[in-house]
């Protein structure tokens, strides 16, 4: 066995125990919560988030992996909120950190073969809650849209809402998704999309629109949420400062 199979087993091995678990993600939440605090944040289409916060119908929010440091802390609302997660011990980490920041999690894949994770996500919409999908995870291609959120969103009847956030200041994992770890004291963005409908009779034809559809909002809601850190003009119309 190699060097770096060597450390790759030693890592997972660690990753195992409860407490290192437990550790890592304290200290996550601890540092995303500084970033937090000290990134002024700018939203755009923000009434569209503030209507599913009001609104007495659960959503599906939908951003790609890479994002998902960034839009913990994006869900301003009381309501139960719960993100699909994998049950792989880095997954674990994930999870345990966004819990300390409101958010519950189901273990799982959004993919057509994560039967179980669909029907527990079908379950807890129809039970009130919103949740939140990263389409192109676990395990990638990034930016690669799996059919998982629109099968949800035609069982559930839940509305789907693309979603985006950016630092200014931030760097990028050597992952297979290129994680944006935020840095604190700086700008950031929050951009929300059109919401969309799945109808729950939805023929093959209508589910390869739908699902070109989402995938090109989420390019576009990406695409604004990097402009707006990065000083890139976009409609100024929706902007608003939180």
């Amino acid at each position: 066995m190699s060097v770096k199979s060597h450390a790759k087993y030693f890592i997972k091995k660690i990753l195992r125990s409860f407490f290192v678990r437990l550790l890592l993600s304290s200290l996550a939440a601890f540092y995303l919560t500084i970033v937090y605090k000290t990134t002024k944040w700018k939203s755009y289409n923000a009434q569209i988030m503030k209507n599913a916060w009001n609104g007495s119908g659960p959503v599906i929010v939908v951003f790609w992996h890479e994002k998902l440091l960034l839009m913990t802390n994006s869900w301003k609302s009381r309501k139960p909120f719960y993100m699909l997660i994998s049950n792989h011990a880095d997954g674990k980490i994930v999870a345990s950190t966004i819990r300390w920041f409101g958010i519950s999690t189901v273990y799982g894949s959004s993919s057509r073969g994560g039967v179980t994770a669909i029907k527990m996500l079908v379950k807890k919409i129809q039970s009130g809650s919103s949740i939140g999908i990263t389409p192109d995870g676990p395990r990638g291609p990034k930016r690669k849209l799996s059919d998982g959120a629109l099968f949800i969103a035609s069982l559930s009847g839940a509305t789907i809402i693309p979603s985006s956030s950016a630092t200014k200041n931030h760097f990028v994992l050597n992952t297979w998704d290129q994680l944006e770890v935020p840095l604190p004291f700086t700008t950031g963005s929050r951009v929300w999309g059109n919401p969309i409908t799945v109808p729950r009779k939805c023929s093959d034809q209508e589910l390869e629109r739908l699902k070109i559809e989402l995938e090109s909002s989420l390019h576009q809601v990406t695409k604004k949420s990097n402009g707006l850190v990065n000083n890139i003009i976009v409609d100024q119309s929706n902007n608003e400062d939180t």
